[in-house]
């Protein structure tokens, strides 16, 4: 890869937004040639006013919200009691009606509860800095 996609498969997107500046770190960048860079970041400059105009509770959200519902749902299914989590994550009692942890390899990963679904067909909901990479995989497959 040539220098400019290395840089670019950083993607620090920046986005500067009322005088502050958000940095986001795009995941799954790593080899993408100079094109699907200048794609990637077409595709970000599109989405992020999308998402920061969207409801607190919209269904596409950060990396940062993703990882506070792993550990809420997480600490659920280690037998901490939902209320306990409410002080510091008032959402506890909706996400863990709505979502459940699978572990996948070493990872840990977020899905939706649909009763009688197997674990092939389960929805895992995914985050912004994941949106391109995973869209990008499942259209090469």
């Amino acid at each position: 890869a040539s220098t400019t996609s290395t840089i670019m498969s950083l993607l620090l997107h920046m986005h500067n937004n009322k005088n502050s500046i958000t940095v986001y770190h795009c995941e799954g960048t790593a080899n993408l040639t100079e094109e699907e860079a200048a794609h990637e970041k077409a595709f970000y400059d599109a989405l992020l006013p999308v998402i920061e105009n969207q409801h607190e509770s919209g269904k596409l959200f950060f990396k940062a919200k993703y990882d506070r519902m792993l550990f809420v749902l997480k600490a659920a299914n280690d037998g901490e009691r939902t209320r306990d989590l409410l002080f510091d994550h008032p959402q506890a009692m909706v996400w863990c009606k709505k979502y459940g942890v699978v572990s996948m390899g070493e990872s840990d990963v977020i899905v939706l509860k649909e009763p009688g679904t197997d674990l092939d067909h389960l929805k895992r909901p995914i985050y912004f800095e994941k949106v391109f990479t995973d869209l990008k995989r499942h259209s090469l497959s």
